[in-house]
């Protein structure tokens, strides 16, 4: 038995996949097996397109030692496939969990969705503690974009088993501020989150300047304000926006352009009705100070709060006689313009 720390990172993609949470993860792993840890990963053999990759189940990858489980691999091009894919993999790695060795600590991400649900079950019925690293939000952002209905039955079992296997970890690493209000809302305590943003490697992604970018030319950004995003899962999200003469979104999936278009998408800060009521006072001051809130129920918006502004007299219509005094008139005099006109027509 090693001495070092184990830890166990589960996720449905790792290298050499190319899938955001994989490329990740696999930064992370690598850098926790160069420091001394024993690290392992649990994941598919699934490619995050479709299909299966030719990698082997067991094998060391730059000192992390991966386990690849073989799961359904139908893709994403179709809703009931890639619902057999999450299904399969998640049964999967129950049974890892409940029946497999146990570790220092276990760290899940978050897809597929209900991923932690499993992890939760596992520390429930074999006392496995273990962590979320947050990449998504489920199923908060299918009822975003209109995929489940957040009040129905199914979205109110599926919110009931996330946020259930939320408050039962030990700890959850959010990507930023508005990541981690909606997780404190399902109640999580303040000292179990941490944030840590997503990173990229420098030596693969930098700046250049437009004259050196092909993309420029290809999708005719010259002279333009542009905010790119690079992914699939928030394109519903976004496609929402709001038109904007000199901004455009440059949305990129498989490694090429597919789309661009003049859109624009205002942040707003979220909060749930239960977090409202628990912290009204902090709220109303923060919307005194001019940041407008939305407030949420099972992770759809119902309404918004902004502070009230008074009205300035100088912003009121004028008076008649301050409507008058404003108007000139150039030319003629319009009574001298009239008798000239009488004089003409009787001479």
């Amino acid at each position: 038995m090693s001495a070092r720390p184990s830890l166990l990172f589960v996720n449905q993609h790792y290298a050499p996949d190319l899938a955001s949470t994989a490329q990740h993860l696999t930064d992370l792993a690598e850098h926790l097996a160069a420091d001394g840890f024993e690290v392992h990963v649990l994941c598919s053999r699934d490619h995050y397109l479709s299909g299966e990759m030719d990698v082997p189940a067991e094998e060391t990858r730059n000192g992390v030692h991966v386990h690849r489980v073989r799961t359904t691999a139908f893709g994403r091009d179709g809703t009931l496939g890639r619902l057999a894919d999450y299904a399969s993999y998640f049964l999967q790695v129950l049974g890892r969990l409940l029946t497999g060795r146990r570790y220092d600590a276990v760290v899940s991400l978050t897809t597929p969705p209900l991923l932690p649900v499993a992890m939760a079950v596992a520390r429930l019925l074999r006392g496995q503690s273990y962590g979320i690293w947050s990449m998504d939000l489920h199923p908060e952002a299918e009822t975003a974009v209109g995929m489940i209905d957040g009040e129905g039955p199914l979205g109110r079992l599926l919110y009931a088993l996330t946020d259930w296997s939320y408050r039962r970890a030990a700890f959850t690493v959010d990507l930023g501020p508005h990541m981690k209000e909606r997780i404190r809302a399902k109640g999580v305590l303040d000292e179990r989150l941490h944030t840590i943003p997503v990173w990229n490697k420098k030596e693969e992604v930098f700046p250049i300047s437009d004259d050196e970018n092909p993309l420029v030319e290809e999708v005719g950004i010259h002279d333009k304000f542009v905010v790119m995003y690079s992914g699939n899962a928030g394109l519903g999200v976004l496609k929402k926006g709001r038109n904007a003469g000199d901004t455009v979104h440059v949305f990129v999936y498989e490694i090429h352009v597919t789309e661009h278009r003049e859109i624009l998408v205002m942040p707003e800060t979220r909060v749930s009705v239960e977090e409202l009521q628990s912290r009204l006072g902090d709220w109303l001051r923060r919307v005194e100070e001019g940041e407008p809130i939305v407030i949420t129920r099972k992770g759809r918006d119902v309404a918004q709060i902004k502070a009230v502004k008074e009205v300035a007299r100088e912003d009121s219509l004028p008076s008649l006689e301050e409507s008058r005094a404003s108007v000139t008139v150039s030319g003629e005099d319009l009574s001298e313009t009239v008798r000239q006109q009488r004089t003409e027509e009787r001479y």
